[in-house]
């Protein structure tokens, strides 16, 4: 069995105006194939990517919609959580800049 290269970053986004720290962890698992987990203030959001080009994950999630970003990270139909899914958002923006 062959492993492909993966490689993993994790780096914290500083406190900003009324979020917490955010860790990111970036894992780029092969061309095109990715995983990205958001850990802030004691939640974690996850997602895969397995359709990228040729983008590293760091660029596409800098080039992405951030509400496309959301979206992937906190599915949900429930219209109790768009608080939670407002707060996911602006967590996102804050990992983008």
């Amino acid at each position: 069995m062959t492993l492909e290269p993966q490689t993993c970053e994790a780096f914290t986004v500083a406190a900003t105006k009324g979020l917490d720290p955010i860790l990111v962890i970036l894992q780029d698992i092969g061309p095109g194939n990715a995983r990205l987990v958001i850990e802030c203030y004691g939640e974690a959001w996850s997602t895969y990517f397995g359709a990228m080009g040729d983008s590293k994950l760091r660029e596409f999630i800098t080039d992405c919609d951030a509400g496309y970003l959301a979206n992937r990270l906190y599915r949900s139909n429930d219209r109790r959580v768009r608080l939670k899914e407002a707060y996911l958002l602006r967590i996102v923006e804050a990992v983008q800049a």
